[in-house]
């Protein structure tokens, strides 16, 4: 139904009409994409699906954590699965709710979905899962969860096979077990338990009941009345008492009146049903936000559970957006996102005659990417945006392509071809809309700011275009140059852009990647804030010169040691932030030298990303290299090509958590203070030259973090030896190496006190001490190389002040010749 990256959805219909149109009582479904506000067509054919064939449709929630539950689990129908781990504990990954518009309650449901252990594709490389063995592999997610509710499903369908999807599905929610301590829209009813629904006496035709928006101002607010009906599967009649309770913004109870259930008990006979009446109540006295709670219907010791969600709508207003394309003609070309600067984004389908939207009072960013002749040889495509709508009463907002101005960004080299060019804007609230444009300079694209700039504020915008010379094969390898221009705009949109650069109006970066001859790397440069790096790719070693243009921006640089010519993989990946290149100014870039190892994350100011070693509350989170060349500042991703390793985290001694991804791992955490070793090891074996082996040891303690994020206090070890183009040092010789020992960036860490380093010229069977001088953050080691010697390896224990200790172990570190 999918291709190897992405699903079409016009095969997911396809495939969801075909599997339903074949009788299937459930379904399991592992897509997923952004929410809207709106029914878009998927969600749109979930529920007509279950509705026309009594097919529930199993799906997984998504993989991006708090927030952002993905459609079409979204869909009225579906049943939206979470993920929890083998203690009952929500995965953070997990995809949590409302979904959008209504913030009705998503997901609904939890199974286990983390370290799940299931059948191995043979064509799965390595280093994209984490095998157990040649024929099964380890893996988490919420598409893992979902089949274990799916399978629950069709079992219980088995046990009453005239149950259609919805019964089905208020049957497994409502006798789910409920998870103490957890948020609603984390596990909806709770963990699936099939014991129980097989069981339960007494089952209810719901599962959740969403009462959806009601509309500010409050005093008028008809009450809302929703019958709910029992089912008695039992031989014996059954008492039943119903309850209803909803919770309010902050954690308050709703007050009285706002959540009746009458009658508040009924008897069911033998075989049959009663029905009770749920009324909600918007028009009473109680803070504006959003409601959740479930109705509780209780037979002896048998419940059976109906969600609950209402959203009392604080001050808002109506919105309408008009799109018109450069000929003045209503468009159905755009892509369009209304963003609060306080975060939230919502992007809106694409209609002819626009879009309205009901959003709180507030500020907001309106704006729109709009193709004028779409699909033909003159599309152009424009990108407007009111920087700040102020919303304090119904507003209307025209984005007009033609009031945009052309963009014409030109390089001094003649022979130069486009690589690929952007536009984009970014609000206060982070979210913002972007358009790329692969092999093309900016001769289609069209800016414009709608309404005042919002000076003052962190609104930006920017436009980068990136050059280099073609290879006549619609490729650009081996370029000797690259032009990186960036141009960014404080508080608004340009309303066009010409810029006709020169040589003086440039920075010169000559950069050196390293590599073993026949072997290739990929280099490229962004602005810090663009999504895709312009990479081109060289064979290794080589040499290029960059030129950098910007204005109101800084560079993000990476490279990618991607093997051998005839087998591209990612064996290195490397990556520096926040670099600022003046005009006529020369600078040197050096990448891929040796000695790899683990590298933390280099975190540019302000930024709130997990990456690194880190806690939140008391989450814990590594996400960071063992191979990254040793450069400061550089720091890169755990996902590269290897034939093992893996990485732990023990507590006082015991394992809390394990992964088979070498620098990934995470773990919910006791609050207590307590002695914690972080262990990680990448194993390449002879698929490398050098570096072969890397093993890293972090102790280290830590307690529940009152901050939103602590970034905990390991250290790194980083060698960098003046070695030849293929990594080798002269044998028989005495070599000094500089040693740095660096904390996580962010992180309080106090002074590093000792460092001792080991070397070995037999894989690690033995181990010899170097002569270690310097201190902080600044050392050498001395050792004296063999004659007739192949390899050097070493090892390096660091202590710092507060007795923090990090031991990292690099076999085959560089050469001897």
């Amino acid at each position: 139904m999918c291709g190897e990256e992405y699903c079409a959805e016009s095969a997911m219909l396809a495939g969801m009409q075909w599997v339903a149109e074949q009788g299937a009582s459930v379904v399991n479904v592992s897509i997923g994409g952004p929410d809207t506000a709106g029914v878009d067509i998927v969600e749109d054919a979930v529920n007509r699906l279950s509705a026309q064939y009594g097919t529930l449709f199993v799906i997984a929630a998504g993989n991006s954590g708090a927030d952002s539950v993905e459609s079409p689990s979204t869909a009225d129908a579906a049943l939206s699965v979470a993920a929890v781990d083998r203690q009952d504990a929500i995965a953070e990954f997990s995809s949590g709710g409302p979904r959008q518009g209504d913030l009705a309650l998503k997901p609904e449901i939890a199974a286990p979905g983390t370290d799940i252990v299931a059948a191995r594709s043979g064509q799965a490389p390595p280093e994209n899962s984490d095998p157990v063995d040649d024929h099964y592999t380890r893996m988490s997610g919420t598409s893992m969860a979902a089949p274990h509710v799916a399978g629950a499903a069709a079992l219980l369908a088995q046990a009453h096979p005239q149950w259609n999807g919805a019964q089905l599905k208020a049957a497994l929610m409502g006798s789910s077990r409920a998870l103490d301590g957890v948020a609603l829209d984390r596990q909806g009813a709770g963990r699936v338990d099939l014991a129980a629904a097989t069981a339960a006496p007494v089952v209810v035709d719901r599962g959740s009941l969403n009462v959806g928006r009601t509309l500010w101002p409050h005093e008028d607010d008809p009450a809302v009345d929703t019958v709910l009906t029992y089912q008695n599967t039992g031989k014996a009649a059954a008492a039943v008492t119903v309850t209803g309770a909803l919770t309010g913004p902050g954690g308050s109870q709703a007050p009285a009146g706002m959540l009746t259930v009458t009658p508040a008990s009924v008897t069911i006979p033998a075989g049959g049903t009663a029905t009770v009446t749920v009324t909600v109540d918007t028009s009473v006295s109680t803070p504006d936000g959003r409601y959740t709670g479930q109705i509780t219907a209780t037979a002896g010791e048998h419940s059976a559970r109906t969600l609950v969600s209402v959203f009392r709508e604080p001050e808002s207003y109506d919105v309408v957006v008009r799109v018109l394309d450069r000929h003045g003609a209503a468009s159905n070309a755009y892509n369009s996102a209304i963003t609060s600067w306080t975060g939230e984004q919502v992007r809106y389908a694409m209609t002819p005659d626009g879009y309205t939207t009901r959003l709180p009072a507030g500020d907001y960013t309106v704006g729109a990417v709009i193709a004028t002749d779409p699909d033909t040889d003159q599309q152009t495509i424009t990108m407007l945006a009111r920087p700040r709508l102020r919303l304090n009463a119904d507003a209307t907002v025209v984005l007009d392509a033609r009031t945009a101005g052309a963009v014409d960004i030109t390089v001094p080299e003649p022979g130069a071809a486009p690589v690929m060019s952007l536009a984009s804007y970014t609000t206060p609230g982070g979210d913002g809309l972007d358009y790329y444009f692969l092999y093309e300079g900016t001769g289609r694209l069209f800016l414009g700011q709608v309404g005042p700039a919002a000076k003052g504020s962190a609104f930006s915008s920017l436009v980068a275009t990136h050059w280099a010379r073609p290879d006549g094969t619609g490729s650009f390898w081996d370029t000797p140059y690259m032009y990186n221009v960036g141009i960014g705009t404080k508080g608004g949109v340009p309303t066009g852009l010409t810029r006709h650069l020169r040589a003086r109006d440039l920075a010169v970066v000559h950069q050196s990647m390293r590599g073993f001859a026949g072997t290739a790397g990929a280099l490229g440069s962004r602005v810090r804030g663009a999504f895709l790096s312009a990479s081109v790719r060289s064979r290794l070693p080589a040499g290029r010169t960059d030129y950098f243009s910007g204005t109101d921006v800084t560079w993000e640089t990476d490279f990618v040691d991607m093997g051998p010519l005839d087998k591209p993989t990612t064996v290195t990946f490397a990556a520096q932030t926040d670099r600022v290149y003046r005009a006529g100014k020369t600078y040197r870039e050096e990448w891929n030298r040796a000695v790899f190892g683990p590298a933390f994350y280099a975190r540019p100011a302000g930024s709130t990303s997990p990456a690194g070693v880190t806690r939140s509350g008391d989450e814990f989170s590594a996400y960071f290299s063992m191979l990254v060349d040793p450069v400061p500042g550089r720091w890169g991703v755990p996902k590269l090509k290897a034939n093992g390793g893996g990485t732990a985290l023990y507590r006082n001694g015991e394992l809390v958590a394990s992964s088979g991804l070498p620098g990934s791992v995470t773990a919910t955490l006791p609050g207590e203070d307590a002695a914690y070793r972080l262990a990680a090891e990448i194993d390449r074996g002879e698929s490398a030259q050098i570096s072969t082996k890397v093993t890293g040891a972090w102790s280290f303690r830590s307690a529940h973090a009152a901050e939103p994020m602590t970034v905990l206090p390991l250290m790194t070890v980083r060698y960098a030896p003046a070695l030849d183009a293929g990594y080798a040092a002269p044998a028989g010789r005495r070599f000094t190496i500089p040693v740095r020992v660096e904390h996580q960036a962010g992180s309080r860490a106090p002074a590093v006190t000792r460092l001792t380093v080991d070397v070995s010229y037999d894989d690690g069977a033995t181990w010899h001490p170097a002569a270690v001088s310097g201190g902080g953050g600044n050392w050498r080691a001395t050792v004296t190389h063999p004659a007739g010697g192949a390899h050097v390896s070493l090892r390096a224990v660091a202590t710092d002040r507060a007795g923090n200790e990090s031991t990292l172990t690099t076999i085959r570190a560089y050469l001897l010749r």
